[in-house]
Formats: C-alpha cells, structure tokens, sequence
C-alpha cells in the first residue's frame, strides 16, 4: 500500500494531453464564438 501512495513512477501531470484548440474540440463549427471561425 505505501509503494500505491508514493510517488515512485514518474508520473505526468493530470493532464499530459493538452490538445490545441482547434483538435481539442473539433466537434463543434467554431473554435470561438466572438470570431465565429
């Protein structure tokens, strides 16, 4: 158990994909709606 709480492996922050926008949401017609693109 305290190998589980120690942080052995070098692990990434929580989020290690910070996809750029425009493949973040590629769902949706507009990456902003102030310019509408």
């Amino acid at each position: 158990m305290d190998e589980a709480l120690l942080p052995a492996p070098p692990a990434p922050p929580p989020a290690p994909v910070p996809a750029p926008p425009a493949a973040a949401a590629p769902r949706v017609p507009f990456h902003c709606s102030e310019c509408g693109k």
